[in-house]
């Protein structure tokens, strides 16, 4: 006769100590949202890194270990969400590590200025993090102002892009950062393209030339430091602010209609008006007035 004799497994039977369950809940019950600084980093081609897919990220965090106090805690090779997640739509980008010695030497995040994240772990594993989000910087003033009103702006590595309170949308080139925000090439700064509420387009170097699409006034306009190309209602004006290349076409071929008594025919004889000439100045005088517009 069989007699049955159940085994508790050994982990039942045995007293667990604070050490050993604050192991067990971060490695296989991390539930937590976490607030971390991108520490180091590692490119797909790089040796330590496991999926080969995605750049992968360490991320320090300081966590409340119950009743132990705060420590800081270290997630290795942690990957970043994709915004779309598709093959044909995606938005991706690298997150910066500190590059500051103070950070370093402290691991204070009040003092780093790389990338502050927010970090969950796939399956509540502590060995699958995953960078959600991330989190304004204490040391970057925000935008978001009762001023601003409704809008919406971001920045990555020179190039701000920003929808202000009138829906207006502005994009422009600063020139490449460090991770404290300081631009490269200040001299190559400042160039921008705004679509305006009007729905116009404005393409502006920030050194004297632009290009607007005018969409109220029906007009394109070129203006290359005072030199000026406008395009309205099948017309054109080339020039400055107070001369126009084709007005000055006209002034003189008017001249030479109003003096054409002097222009004979050297064919047909003295005193008599040459056809040709007078035939040639009606007709650019013509041509040209049908294109001619102003400044």
């Amino acid at each position: 006769m069989n007699k049955y004799n159940p085994v508790l497994p050994s982990s039942l039977l045995g007293i667990q100590n604070d050490n050993t369950s604050g192991f067990f809940r971060h490695e296989f019950n991390n539930f937590s949202l976490k607030n971390g600084v991108v520490i180091e980093s590692y490119e797909i081609d790089h040796k330590d890194n496991i999926c080969k897919v995605l750049p992968e990220y360490d991320v320090v965090v300081v966590e409340q270990d119950d009743n132990r106090g705060a420590t800081a805690t270290t997630y290795r090779h942690c990957i970043s969400t994709d915004g779309f997640g598709g093959v044909s739509d995606f938005f991706e980008f690298k997150l910066r590590k500190p590059s500051n010695k103070e950070f370093k030497n402290k691991l204070d995040p009040t003092t780093q200025n790389g990338s502050l994240v927010l970090l969950l772990c796939l399956d509540a594993i502590g060995d699958k993090g995953i960078i959600i989000g991330s989190l304004c910087h204490p040391k970057r003033k925000t935008t978001l102002t009762k001023e601003n009103g409704q809008h919406l702006e971001g920045e990555y590595n020179g190039i701000n892009f920003k929808i202000n309170k009138d829906g207006e949308l502005i994009i422009t080139y600063k020139s490449k950062t460090d991770n404290d925000g300081k631009y490269s090439n200040s001299s190559a700064g400042g160039s921008f393209v705004k679509l305006e509420k009007d729905g116009s387009i404005v393409v502006d170097d920030n050194k004297g030339n632009k290009v607007k699409i005018d969409k109220t006034n029906n007009e394109i306009k070129v203006d290359a430091n005072g030199g000026i190309l406008k395009l309205k209602n099948g017309k054109v004006a080339l020039g400055t602010s107070n001369k126009e290349v084709l007005d000055i076409v006209v002034k003189l071929l008017n001249k030479f209609d109003e003096n054409k008594q002097t222009f004979v025919s050297t064919v047909v004889g003295p005193g008599i008006l040459n056809p040709a000439i007078v035939a040639a100045i009606n007709t650019a005088k013509s041509d040209i007035n049908s294109i001619k517009g102003s400044i």
